[in-house]
Parts: structure tokens; sequence; C-alpha cells
């Protein structure tokens, strides 16, 4: 069985930013604050990457691996970062064991479909690697960088005119969040039941709120209590979305061990989960330490 673990290893991420600049004479002025405020941009933040290499980062692998790294190992935000030994492989740098991971079907990077990144991408990495990784000065102006676009899948969306009030309501959503609100709006109405744990799972990290997520009878969520008692195996509908009513779970109580089944594959939340409301922090672009959607192994 393959094992992936919920948040370390996900992505690699680099910010793409210009070379410092040098004085009117051709002689670097050393002045960085001059610098920053005559080019547009600081120079202590130029990564010394290619641009090729730059962008297929920039673009693809933002969520984890920044300054500083969220649910990540480390920091990779400079040549010399992807330079390093590989933590899962000393033998080789880190700018190797990426690849190795971007073609990988078993642990795939980035994490859902494997092979995600089209291979002319995939081969200008390898290029460079059998150049001998040299150094490049891929240019931007600083400032902060674009946050990351959130992309429906499945191209479906929820809508209310036919689900509304049904389990298939809200994919994406914080699911316990809600119910709460409504039972406070609306005390006597019996109809919004209790829930110890709901979600919604998808393809990919950045989906949109009320986009369909993954529909795939293999899937399955297991969650168990950190103290040992309770388990429950929840299946996702049409819309992705998993849930459980408090009352067909008395015994078991958050945190929760996560576990993701599909078929052989696996994938594990690698930090217990403090409540059940696993869109909360698996929002559309990650909350929370959360680097995105809950996501199919």
């Amino acid at each position: 069985m393959t094992a992936v673990r919920w948040l370390p290893l996900l992505c690699l991420v680099i910010s793409c930013v210009a070379s410092p600049g040098s004085g009117l004479d051709g002689a670097d002025t050393g002045d960085a604050d001059t610098d920053a405020d005559t080019d547009g941009f600081d120079p202590s933040l130029v990564t010394g990457l290619p641009c090729e290499i730059d962008d297929l980062l920039e673009t693809r692998c933002r969520s984890c691996h920044g300054d500083p790294a969220v649910g990540a190992p480390m920091s990779l935000v400079s040549y010399d970062d992807l330079m390093a030994p590989s933590l899962a492989d000393p033998s080789l740098r880190v700018a190797e064991s990426a690849l190795h991971r971007m073609l990988s079907v078993a642990a795939p990077m980035p994490p859902g479909a494997p092979r995600s990144i089209d291979a002319a991408a995939t081969a200008a990495w390898g290029d460079w690697l059998d150049a001998g990784t040299p150094m490049g000065e891929c240019g931007a102006a600083g400032g902060e960088p674009e946050p990351p676009t959130a992309t429906c899948s499945s191209g479906r969306h929820w809508d209310p005119d036919d689900d509304d009030g049904t389990p298939l309501m809200q994919p994406g959503r914080p699911c316990l969040d809600c119910h709460d609100r409504e039972r406070l709006d609306d005390p006597d109405d019996d109809d919004i039941p209790t829930l110890l744990a709901a979600g919604t799972i998808y393809p990919s990290l950045l989906e949109p709120d009320h986009c369909m997520g993954a529909e795939d009878p293999e899937l399955v969520v297991i969650l168990e209590g950190e103290d040992g008692v309770g388990r429950v195996e929840l299946v996702p509908n049409s819309s992705g979305n998993f849930l459980v009513h408090a009352a067909k779970a008395p015994d078991l109580k958050p945190p929760f061990r996560v576990t993701i089944r599909r078929g052989d594959a696996e994938r594990r939340m690698s930090i217990p989960a403090p409540h059940g409301d696993c869109n909360a922090c698996h929002g559309a672009t990650g909350k929370m330490g959360a680097p995105g959607r809950v996501l199919v192994p």
C-alpha cells in the first residue's frame, strides 16, 4: 500500500524577482535601499534561478514551501535551497529529487493526478539538470506575489435550486459552522442536523467554493478517535461531500486521526484534526496552516 503524508512535501515554491541594479557608471552602488527605490524590486529577494524554473515553481507550487514554510519541512525560495541535499535522499540535490516527484505516479508533485505538469516543463527541468544547474537572472518587480488561483476541476457547480437542504449542498463550504449558525437563527427547526464531521474531497488543492468535488466509489474517509475510541468510514457523495451526524457516532470525539483511501492508495493527515469542520481549514486556498483542499490520494 502506498502511503503519502498529508502535509509534508506537497509541492515546491519559489518567488521570481529581479537581480540587483547597478550605478549609472556601471559600478555596483552597494545601496540596497536606493536600488529598491529606483528599480522597483528588493535585491535581497533575488533567487538566482533561470526563468523557466522560477515560472514553473511560481505557477504550480506556491502553496507550501514558502518563507516561512507552511506545513512543509523546508523553505525553497532560492538557488541555494534547490542545491541543498534532499531530505529524502541526501545523495541527491533537492532539484533532482523535485524532478523525481514531478514524474512520480505513487507520490506525485504537485499532489493529485500523477504527472500533472506537462512534458515540456519537466523536459526543461531535466535539461537544466543536465546542463549543470546554471544560475539565472529571472526578473520581475518586487512586492507581494499574486495569490494562486482556485480552479474547479470537475467543471460542475452546486445548484441551490436543485440541492438546497440535501447532503449535496454547498460543497467546499464549512459545514458545521453553517449548521450551527442556522440553528442559532432558528432554534425550533428540527430539520437542521448536528454534524460530528463533514467536508468535501477534491482532486487538487485549490478549488473554489460550490465546486463539485471528487466522486469515486472507491474513496473512503476514515475518522478515528485519537484516544482509540470510535471509528467511522464515510463515502463521499456525488458532490464530493462526506459527513456523519453526531447521533450516528456517539463515542467518537475530536481530535480525530484522519485517513483517506482509494483502492491501494492512502493519504493520512500528519497531525490530529482538532475538530470535524474539515472545510473550515481546507478552504479554497487553504487556511490555518492547511495547504488547500482535502485531497484525493
